[in-house]
């Protein structure tokens, strides 16, 4: 091996070159057009998931606290929001790899409380999404990943960490 670099600088240009395999052009056609269709299958998909949530929301109507918002050519998210006592939140959730994606904004939250946000599922399950410490005014801005897929939350809870819940926030009740 000490001796491969002594070797290889008296390689020029036009001999490196010569040795590489060149690809046949037929071949980069053919995955050229193979990722050109699978581009606008993939377009056509998201046209249609698209199409589905606004026809559902169109459909359902709007229910108390929860909202859908579409943005053509994005992934739907879905804002929940819930207030209980002194403490008012508002999250945003979009699918993610494996699961929900929440962004969560927090008020009225003592000023140092330690708190987490629980996902909860349909069928009881629970699952951690993140946890901080209130800022001196009580509020808070996180973001936070469960693995429970949107169609399967049933609740976000924030809670101390002491167990005591200080808001829900009903997802798919």
């Amino acid at each position: 091996m000490a001796g491969l670099p002594g070797l290889l600088g008296r390689l020029t240009a036009a001999e490196a070159e010569r040795s590489l395999p060149q690809p046949a052009p037929e071949g980069l056609d053919r995955l050229l057009a193979r990722a050109a269709a699978h581009r606008s299958r993939q377009r056509v998909r998201r046209r249609h998931r698209l199409l589905a949530v606004a026809a559902v929301v169109v459909l359902a109507g709007a229910g108390a606290g929860i909202g859908v918002a579409v943005q053509p050519g994005s992934t739907p998210s879905r804002v929940v929001t819930a207030t209980q006592g002194d403490v008012h939140a508002t999250a945003r959730l979009r699918p993610a790899a494996g699961g929900t994606a929440v962004e969560l904004r927090l008020s009225g939250v003592d000023a140092g409380e330690h708190c987490q946000l629980v996902a909860v599922g349909r069928a009881g399950q629970r699952a951690d999404a993140g946890s901080w410490v209130a800022s001196y005014d009580g509020a808070a801005g996180i973001r936070g990943v469960t693995a429970i897929a949107p169609a399967d939350l049933a609740a976000l809870q924030v809670e101390t960490m002491t167990g005591r819940t200080l808001v829900t926030l009903p997802v798919n009740p």
